[in-house]
């Protein structure tokens, strides 16, 4: 059974008369803040910490690294851009019949006979329904 180390990241010291689970009745953390600390706040907080996060969040006290890791972050651009550096094309395809039209699109410019016949008769070939 693991002893509970009161003053620590894990069991914080609660302030007399504050309201069970309210942030008021927290004391600020006061012990180490290094390594091993920050490590563990990243695994409870992100899915995971590079080295980058790591040196990034030591820097800071740790109020500092729970603001920021508290702070809601910018949301991503409306429509993922399709640079995939060496993904072949369509690798981000929504479906099968996706990735080859875009792979046509490609390869065959133009080529509208290719196009229809995945559009219109995918299905049928997928059957192995050659009629």
């Amino acid at each position: 059974m693991r002893a509970h180390n009161i003053g620590t990241m894990e069991q914080p010291i609660k302030q007399p008369g504050a309201m069970p689970g309210s942030p008021a009745g927290l004391t600020p953390y006061s012990g180490d803040w290094g390594t091993p600390q920050v490590v563990h706040l990243l695994k409870r907080t992100l899915f995971g910490a590079t080295v980058q996060d790591i040196a990034f969040f030591k820097a800071m006290t740790p109020s500092q690294a729970v603001d920021t890791l508290l702070q809601p972050t910018a949301t991503p651009a409306s429509k993922p851009l399709n640079n995939y550096g060496a993904d072949p094309t369509g690798v981000a395809a929504r479906d099968l019949k996706e990735c080859l039209l875009l792979q046509v699109q490609q390869i065959y410019p133009g080529e509208v006979l290719v196009q229809r016949i995945i559009c219109d008769h995918l299905q049928s070939l997928a059957k192995r329904n050659y009629q």
